[in-house]
């Protein structure tokens, strides 16, 4: 393998004494390649880990085998988390191909990494780039249920370390929308989060709330039963798709 992007992961230097790495390292290795400023351990199971050989590398893993070839159409699925979205886009669509991406390996992403380091350049280069995407960044900083002031203060400015990164995470999500909207021709995209002001608010938000580029909507209207009365906003370009409007008369019953 002569190419090896290094699109997402955590920058700095590696800790070689860690269980995970020992574990590569020693047992379940199929191919160990240095390029550049990473080594490349592919396990026997397909997984590959990149781990940094000095303060600049980042360090990544992605399921080789659940990658696209390059030219092959697919969606992205950026924070995957427990995505309430993702069974239906699978069930809507079960032919296209779906790529993952998120932080945490419970998720079971097919990129694992810190996204705020992930190069679209560099991973579309090797793999080619999404025809859509789906974003749905961090919200559980912006939650109601923490008291003001341990999050976000009464101005919705962060004031943790977990906000500071949920703001960084949509403005990455924003400007890489405008990267991909360059590159792909028709790319279609949607940015979903919590509607509260400590989203709606934000500078890379701002300018689609001004242009009435978004849709608000209560996952409750298609599915009471499993989902709350939250309202979710949807910033998008989607040309053909059309929401259902707020069930208001269910909502005020609620109340009563």
């Amino acid at each position: 393998m002569k190419d090896i992007s290094k699109a997402g992961g955590e920058r700095g230097a590696v800790d070689t004494d860690t269980t995970e790495i020992k574990e590569c390292l020693n047992g379940s290795i199929s191919d160990r390649i240095a390029v550049n400023d990473l080594i490349l351990v592919r396990l026997k199971d397909d997984r590959s880990y990149y781990f940094g050989l000095n303060n600049n590398a980042r360090m990544f893993e992605m399921k080789e085998t659940e990658l696209p070839a390059k030219g092959e159409d697919y969606v992205a699925i950026v924070f995957s988390g427990y995505a309430s979205l993702l069974p239906e886009f699978r069930k809507a669509m079960p032919k296209v191909k779906m790529i993952t991406f998120d932080t945490v390996r419970r998720f079971n992403p097919t990129v694992l990494g810190d996204y705020l380091e992930f190069d679209w350049k560099e991973f579309g280069d090797k793999y080619g780039y999404p025809k859509a995407a789906v974003f749905m960044p961090p919200c559980g900083a912006r939650s109601r249920q923490h008291p003001i002031g341990k999050h976000y203060n009464e101005r919705h400015q962060p004031v943790s370390d977990l906000a500071v990164k949920a703001d960084q995470c949509v403005a990455k999500t924003m400007h890489d929308i405008e990267l991909l909207l360059e590159v792909v021709p028709n790319f279609q995209y949607v940015v979903e989060n919590p509607m509260y002001k400590k989203f709606t608010g934000l500078p890379s938000i701002q300018p689609f709330i001004s242009r009435n580029q978004f849709a608000v909507l209560q996952y409750a209207d298609y599915d009471p039963d499993k989902y709350t009365l939250k309202r979710t906003i949807f910033i998008h370009n989607l040309k053909f798709w059309i929401p259902k409007k707020i069930d208001l008369i269910r909502q005020l019953a609620v109340f009563q």
